[in-house]
Formats: C-alpha cells, structure tokens, sequence
C-alpha cells in the first residue's frame, strides 16, 4: 500500500501543479499543441531505448508471475473487474516486450506503426476558455489523487 499511496500523491500534486499552472497562464496548453520530434534521437539510440522497454515490460511480467509487488493481486482476481484489468497489464506488458525487441534489434520494423501513431492530433484549439475547463478539470483530478493517497498513508 505505501507504493500505492506516494503514487496517488505525486500524481495529486502534478496535477494540482499543472491544474493551477493553465489556469494561470494560457502559454503553458501551447506547449502540449505543438508536436514534438523525437524519433531521430531514439532512433540514434534505438538499442538502449529498446533495452529500457523490454527491462521495464520484464520487471512488470515478473512481478505478474510472481504474484506480488502489485497491491491487492489476489483481491483483483476474485471480481471480474480486477480480471480484465490484470488481463489489460497483461496484454500492455507482453505489447511493450514486443516493441522493446522491435526497436532494440530492428527499428524500421515498425515503421508503418509508427506513421499511424505519429499522425497529429489537435483535440481542441487552445482557446482561453478550454484551457480553463482543462486547468479546472486537471486540478479536481489531482484534490482527488490527493484524497486517494490519503487514507493509504495510515
């Protein structure tokens, strides 16, 4: 439960940091529309970013198999809820070992992947008022993270 509670707690307040920030200055929303390019540097480093994919789906398969290191496994699989989410870090984990290898050994494997997960997409202009509904809604998901963290902590 502690890794639970400093989870839901740095996510609370990033949050609550970022909420406050847009609904401050309307500059910062501008910094998440423009599309950022960073694919000739992972591609000049393919293989450490590969190996940090695959390190990072392993630990999570271990800890699958293992049984532990995530809170309330066995809790989770008695409901079905907690099934299809196990089923879902499942499939996520085994997806990043595959891209992981896919990047470590061959990245222009996925080229045509990579083309369809590229295409931009604006979900809205960054006009004040939606970038005060994004602050509002980003600072009541970060009082709730908070309020999450809380009775974890005791």
């Amino acid at each position: 439960m502690q890794w639970a509670s400093i989870f839901f707690a740095v996510a609370g307040v990033a949050l609550a940091i970022a909420g406050v920030g847009l609904l401050q200055d309307r500059k910062l929303w501008e910094v998440f529309e423009r599309q950022q390019r960073v694919e000739r540097f992972i591609y000049r480093h393919h293989r450490l970013f590969g190996g940090i994919i695959v390190a990072g789906a392993m630990v999570v398969l271990v800890f699958l198999v293992a049984g532990h290191g995530l809170a309330g496994t066995v809790a989770w699989r008695s409901s079905s809820a907690g099934q299809m989410a196990l089923m879902a870090v499942w499939a996520l984990a085994a997806f990043a070992l595959i891209i992981g290898i896919f990047i470590g050994i061959r990245p222009s494997a996925i080229k045509g992947f990579e083309a369809i997960a590229n295409r931009w997409i604006q979900l809205f202009p960054a006009t004040p008022r939606t970038t005060r509904q994004i602050g509002v809604l980003l600072l009541i998901a970060g009082i709730a993270c908070l309020w999450m963290a809380v009775p974890l902590i005791n």
